[in-house]
């Protein structure tokens, strides 16, 4: 796809400015955008941008583009993708932590990845080693939101877990142009992508100036909920996490404790839809079976719901 040069500058830009006021403007050129009132800092930039072109991309105005990231006060104008973009319609959550994490980390990253995904949800991170790549592994149709664009350098590692994610149905997501390259500014601008596609942000692991946690406070920033995983005292991988906890984010003391997180508001919908069968209450939600079954069972356990004679549930 094709991009002129106002579209690329405004990516670029996307962190410093809500282009929602200005995007018929930048389909018109400069001087449109210079009406609508467009900093004039941002005007040079047009003038020493090229247009490109490169893999697909959703404009903000455009159907499609992920409704979550319109809670954030600068959404990126422009969102590049590879891959099934179906799997941003799924309950997600956000689990993210240190690159140099411990077995048990990794360990913990993986379990509560496969949680998830028994769930039929799906989980977002930046696709980093460590915390990132384990979660991969146990849920591996996810969201990789990237922190430099997708044709940008990549390690043999990091093409690896991408292809893995493609190959299972996940996608990959960036808001800077395909061939802009990672910077360390371009991560925290990230990270809040990450926390705004996921119902809740679980940090795993994280040192105590770890990115992640930049993760966490766009989190709370949008006013989603953040978990942390509690680790070993004196341990450096855990400094971070033990923050959260002391600054109030809510303990994870089970693998049920993060899995619920996904089936919470789809508990709700449920409820308000009875009595129905699973077929038609998924149909209605817009869920797939396996995920409205899934959460029925566990409503059924809790006592909320019974199956009746014909097959329906209704409240108990």
């Amino acid at each position: 796809m094709n991009f002129s040069a106002c579209w690329i500058a405004a990516a670029r830009w996307s962190s410093r400015l809500d282009f929602r006021p200005l995007v018929s403007a930048l389909d018109q050129g400069p001087a449109a955008l210079i009406r609508a009132g467009a900093p004039a800092s941002f005007i040079r930039d047009v003038g020493k941008t090229a247009s490109v072109q490169g893999p697909a991309a959703l404009r903000i105005d455009q159907p499609g583009y992920p409704q979550r990231l319109l809670a954030l006060r600068r959404p990126p104008p422009l969102l590049w993708w590879r891959g099934d973009r179906d799997v941003l319609q799924r309950p997600a959550l956000a689990i993210v932590g240190s690159r140099a994490c411990t077995p048990y980390g990794r360990s913990t990253s993986a379990a509560l990845a496969r949680e998830v995904h028994a769930r039929d949800a799906t989980i977002v991170s930046g696709g980093a080693r460590g915390i990132d790549s384990a979660a991969h592994q146990g849920c591996p149709r996810g969201v990789l939101v990237l922190g430099g664009g997708l044709d940008s350098g990549f390690t043999p590692s990091q093409h690896r877990l991408h292809q893995e994610v493609l190959d299972a149905g996940g996608v990959l997501l960036s808001e800077l142009p395909p061939r802009d390259p990672s910077r360390r500014w371009t991560f925290p601008r990230r990270n809040r992508l990450i926390a705004a596609l996921a119902r809740a942000t679980v940090v795993v692991e994280a040192a105590e100036k770890s990115g992640a946690l930049y993760t966490a406070d766009a989190a709370r920033e949008l006013g989603l909920e953040v978990l942390a995983v509690p680790g070993r005292l004196g341990e450096k991988a855990s400094a971070g996490c033990l923050g959260l906890l002391r600054g109030g984010a809510t303990c994870v003391t089970s693998i049920a404790d993060v899995a619920d997180r996904v089936g919470q508001p789809l508990s709700a919908e449920i409820v308000a839809t009875l009595p129905a069968t699973p077929l038609v209450l998924a149909a209605q939600l817009g869920q797939t079976p396996r995920a409205v079954l899934a959460m029925l069972a566990l409503l059924e356990l809790r006592g909320i719901v019974e199956r009746m004679s014909d097959g329906r549930y209704g409240l108990r």
